[in-house]
């Protein structure tokens, strides 16, 4: 089946769409009072200070999309904040620019985030699109062994996680020929997507430099992989060190990223049991967080 081609006045026409939006929006806000610089934030005005194309675009005459400064300059002369920017930019299928949550926004996705989370009866955590831990639930420190000081003292990632040979989580996750293999394709196909994703290749040199400490990310991000491995249904092995038990309990989960829907990238990771011994772990860590009164905590902001 030939793929489906979309036609470049598509693009445009969206992009339009938003500039538009906002250009009309900026125009009502100055009804009263007016704009300290006198802007008018008309379709003329717009397409003689920021891009002499604008007009032509509107009436058809032209249809050959916007380059990102163009895109960048229209938005500066419609003095977008940072999300009115990026809508305009993904509306001209450009990478959006990566702006970390601050503030009240951070917050208020906070919030929904951690309401989220608090639904689950498993082990959770949230991160940001960056992949910055910003909180997470007593069944999931408890089930990898963590500290929650270590989390509200410092700021820790998802790669920290699996790289760094203080925390028990790489140790314990390789422990035999089977758990290796699926580990490292699990690193494997975690690096890929990270190579993949604009924001941590575009935007996130000193994302990347923070890891080079480790020695295996190093390792695996100079892999010169073209295509991810294929993972063995997404699953990963883990030692369960449960209180009262003799000995380390294997079992083999997976987790899943859920949405939290604050169009901010905060993602809810949820780890999930694949066979009987981790249910069983899992119905103990359930049934021990649920007799305390905190369902999850807070990460250093």
């Amino acid at each position: 089946m030939k793929p489906i081609e979309i036609p470049v006045r598509s693009t445009l026409q969206a992009f339009l769409r938003e500039s538009e939006q906002i250009r009309m929006r900026r125009q009502q806000a100055i009804a009263n009072p007016s704009h300290p610089s006198f802007k008018r934030f008309t379709q003329q005005e717009l397409n003689d200070e920021a891009c002499p194309t604008y007009k032509n675009w509107l009436i058809g005459r032209s249809a050959r999309l916007p380059d990102r400064n163009t895109v960048l300059e229209i938005a500066a002369y419609l003095e977008c904040d940072g999300e009115e920017r990026n809508t305009l930019l993904l509306a001209a299928d450009y990478i959006p620019e990566y702006e970390p949550l601050t503030g009240p926004k951070l917050e208020q996705a906070l919030e929904v985030a951690h309401s989220l989370m608090d639904t689950l009866s498993v082990p959770a955590l949230i991160a940001t699109d960056d992949l910055r831990i910003k909180g997470f639930n007593e069944s999931f420190i408890r089930l990898f062994d963590l500290s929650a000081d270590l989390f509200t003292q410092q700021e820790v990632t998802m790669a920290d996680l699996h790289f760094n040979p203080q925390l028990p989580v790489r140790g314990r996750s390789v422990f035999d020929a089977e758990s290796f293999t699926l580990w490292e394709a699990h690193i494997q196909s975690e690096v890929h997507a990270w190579k993949q994703d604009p924001l941590l290749s575009r935007y996130g040199g000193h994302w990347i430099d923070r890891h080079r400490k480790y020695t295996e990310f190093n390792r695996y991000w100079s892999e010169n992989k073209t295509q991810p491995p294929v993972e063995s249904m997404g699953s990963k092995l883990w030692l369960a060190n449960m209180e009262g038990d003799q000995e380390l309990t294997r079992i083999r989960y997976r987790n899943v990223r859920m949405d939290t829907g604050t169009r901010y990238g905060l993602k809810v990771v949820a780890f999930l049991s694949v066979d009987d011994p981790a249910r069983r772990v899992f119905e103990r860590l359930a049934g021990s967080a649920a007799i305390h009164e905190k369902k999850s905590f807070p990460c250093v902001r």
